[in-house]
Order: structure tokens, then sequence, then C-alpha cells
């Protein structure tokens, strides 16, 4: 049996006045890409072309209720003299202070690994800094970033360990000093920053552990800002009180026993970024 074709339907299909019937949504896209490059968006109520762009611009959306748009990308941020990176290899000591209550102790490098003891005496100290201070390294709204890798620890009682950029060389070390690190009590960590007279220290609630480990203590210091300190890249703490001022910091390390049992920190690779 033969149908005939209502009129409705010749018209609406058979010709190209009929692609923009809200009723046939599929054959309007081939309706609005004209051109070669163009892309798809809605505008709130229709299916619109966003035309192609020059070269090199990037697709930028600006939230919802917006439409994307062709942007010119932001430059790529590195430069290589726009910033200080020092990375300290331990494979000599004749940059490195070493200093100690009782004599003993011990301070080794082992390639990829700063390895720091304490002798067996109870309250000994063992201290380890650069042997000049990295200067003229603050400077407002130059972000200063300083990280520690903690590798191994042999004990998380009875034990102090320091780790700052500290504008004081000295032992028995300074927590009110000029500074800004961590600081480990037993096992658990502290962020810590100093102004010359007054410390503020937060519990970050993270541990340490002892045996291998790969733990990454970082600190990111805004000069007349904040401190930002960070725990295997997850923000723990950020200071905005008792900022240190002054322009010149030593590397530090410190390791104490509150036992007449040796105490010690392996420590990875340390990196210290400063922008100009």
């Amino acid at each position: 049996m033969w149908l005939s074709k209502p009129a409705d339907i010749i018209t609406d299909h058979g010709l190209l006045s009929g692609l923009s019937d809200n009723d046939h949504l599929q054959y309007i896209l081939r309706n609005i890409l004209t051109a070669h490059g163009d892309v798809l968006t809605r505008n709130g109520a229709n299916i619109v072309r966003l035309a192609p762009n020059a070269d090199g611009k990037v697709l930028t959306t600006h939230g919802i209720g917006s439409l994307p748009t062709w942007e010119t990308p932001a430059a790529a941020d590195f430069d290589m003299f726009g910033k200080y990176i020092c990375f300290f290899p331990w494979l000599s000591k004749d940059g490195l202070y070493e200093a100690t209550y009782y004599g003993g102790g011990t301070v080794d490098m082992r390639g990829q690994i700063l390895f720091i003891q304490t002798s067996s005496t109870l309250n000994d100290s063992m201290f380890v800094s650069t042997r000049d201070p990295i200067r003229n390294i603050y400077e407002a709204n130059k972000k200063i970033t300083a990280e520690w890798v903690i590798t191994k620890l042999d004990s998380v009682t009875n034990v102090t360990r320091v780790l700052y950029m500290s504008a004081v060389q000295t032992l028995p070390w300074s927590d009110t000093s000029h500074h800004f690190g961590f600081k480990i009590m037993n096992a658990r960590i502290y962020a810590s920053n100093g102004n010359g007279t007054t410390q503020t220290i937060t519990d970050t609630g993270i541990d340490t552990t002892i045996d291998e480990q790969l733990a990454r203590l970082k600190v990111i210091f805004n000069p007349t800002n904040d401190i930002k300190f960070y725990h295997n890249n997850t923000l723990v703490a950020t200071h905005t009180t008792n900022l240190p001022t002054v322009d010149d910091y030593f590397w530090v390390t410190v390791v104490k026993t509150l036992e007449a049992v040796s105490k010690y920190i392996r420590i990875g690779r340390s990196l210290l970024q400063v922008e100009y």
C-alpha cells in the first residue's frame, strides 16, 4: 500500500529551511557549524556557535553562566634569571658548620643523604648549618621556598629536631630568633617562625614515623604577608604573626636527644628557591 507524504513533511525534511525547526535539534548542529574549527557551546537557552580564533589562542571558561572565550595564554612562569634556586648536594662538608654540646655526635655526607646523629649523652645536640648565610633573600612580596626531605628517623621519643631557615647560627638554637621552618618534638611536627623576640608555633596534627620514609616538609614565606607550611604538598598551617624581617638566613638542622641515647635524622635533598 502506498502512502502519500503530507506537504509539511516534504517541506520539513526536503528543504534546508526545515533544519532550523526546534523539532529537529540534531539538524541545527549542521546549520550552525559553518566554518572549519567551529565549536559548539550554549548561551543558556540555545546551542550557539563559537568561531575559531587566531593560532595559539586558548579556550577559557569564565564560570557558570558565562560563555567561554578565546584568550591569549599567560606567559610561561619560567625565567632562568628570575629566581635563585639552590640545591644542597650532600657531597662535601666544606660548606657546612657543625657544633655540639659535648663534642660527640656525627655528621656524614652520603651523596643523596645528610646523616646527623647526637652522642648518647643526655641533652646532647648536633647542630648543622650552612657555613655562611644565604644573603639578601628577604624582599617584600618575593616568595622564599625551602624544603627538607626526611628519609629516615631512628626514634620519635625523647628527641627534638629543628629544621629552620634562621638568621642566627648558635647552639642552643633560638625559637624566637628571626626564622621560619619546622620543629619536630618527638613524633609531632610543628610549624614555627619568629621575629627576633616572639615565636609563633602551630601543632600541624601530623606525626612523623621511624624507619624509612619520604616526608617532604616545605615552607613558603611571602615576606610581610604570610608563611605557609606544607607536609607532602598538603597545606597544614598558615602564619601571619611574628614574621621574620631580616635579609640573611642560614639553613639549619638540629637534633637534640632528651635521654642518654643517641638520636639521628637522615635528610635527602634540600632545596631553596628565592624570587627576585
